[in-house]
């Protein structure tokens, strides 16, 4: 198998590189971020660093679990679980409620997932029909039936 440092170190690479391009690009409505070290260095030290080791044991689990867990049902619970702290650490962190867009995106991406997890359920494939059980063939019967057999 692959070992679990390469896809952490690749996907933590990506999401840096794309963090970075994103907050230099404008489409974000935060400050550049090395505007923002200006002001405070320490702080800004301490939230990268949590923020590295919040991402790299983030990412580290998700390897793990992915090599434990069916694709199905580690997609499965990765966006359930996604979808529901992302949201709720938008409200306790920014203060901003959902809006009925997102609300509604969200219910639907839920049912998505639900629809997987019962077709991954339902399309599961069952055992094969047990044998039917062979009779114990009696010591005074074995030799009838092997004469009959010859």
């Amino acid at each position: 198998g692959v070992n679990q440092v390469v896809p952490l170190t690749s996907v933590f690479t990506h999401q840096t590189v794309c963090l970075w391009i994103l907050s230099f690009s404008g489409l974000a409505n935060d400050p550049p971020p090395l505007k923002s070290f200006g002001a405070a260095p320490l702080a800004c030290i301490g939230v990268c660093i949590a923020a590295l080791l919040a991402n790299g044991f983030s990412t580290m689990m998700m390897s793990l679990g992915g090599t434990w867990c069916p694709a199905a049902a580690s997609s499965t619970i990765f966006t359930s679980v996604g979808m529901s702290v992302s949201y709720i650490f938008q409200v306790m962190l920014q203060g901003k409620n959902p809006d009925i867009m997102s609300v509604c995106g969200a219910l639907l991406m839920f049912a998505a997932v639900v629809v997987m997890a019962f077709a991954r359920w339902y399309y599961e494939p069952t055992d094969a029909a047990p044998e039917e059980p062979t009779r114990a063939v009696p010591p005074s019967e074995r030799s009838k039936e092997e004469a009959t057999e010859e």
